[in-house]
């Protein structure tokens, strides 16, 4: 295969599918619940429910975020019925966030979604024929690679 063909055959068609999983990032869904919740939503009340009553510095670090990003999320969490601030057993001013029932459900749903969502790739790659499997690892893992390098280079 030359540049060309591997370009309009495999490039493209990754470029397309990295821009529909992007928008796909973007939507908001209810899971579950009556109220929409975003990706940076979603991913704070999962990272809640596996670390309950933690400090908005320790929830901060589980998604990779400021403490100002991880405390906007919570105050918007909060307001949406979601989770729940009290301060912490051992402290007298440290906040601590847990899901509320309907923070649960949420988390619940999301978690449904992100096995379905699995079970559908892997349904796709199960038609890949074994012997391709280590190459299509191969190229997953540098190309993930490369965009974090990419990455790294913008964000200097």
């Amino acid at each position: 295969m030359d540049q060309n063909e591997v370009e309009q055959k495999i490039v493209k068609p990754f470029e397309h599918i990295t821009r529909l999983y992007n928008a796909l990032d973007q939507t908001s869904a209810k899971y579950g619940t009556d109220v929409d919740l975003y990706p940076p939503e979603i991913r704070a009340i999962t990272a809640i429910g596996n670390h309950p009553d933690s400090s908005l510095k320790e929830l901060a670090q589980y998604l990779d975020v400021s403490k100002s990003t991880a405390t906007k999320t919570v105050q918007k969490l909060v307001k949406k019925g979601m989770a729940a601030k009290a301060f912490a057993a051992n402290s007298e001013n440290q906040l601590a966030v847990r899901l509320t029932t309907k923070g649960e459900v949420a988390r619940q749903h999301h978690a449904d979604y992100d096995a379905y969502l699995d079970q559908q790739l892997i349904a796709i790659f199960a038609k890949v024929p074994p012997e391709l499997l280590p190459y299509l690892g191969t190229i997953a893992n540098e190309t993930e690679a490369y965009f974090k390098k990419e990455l790294a280079e913008r964000q200097k």
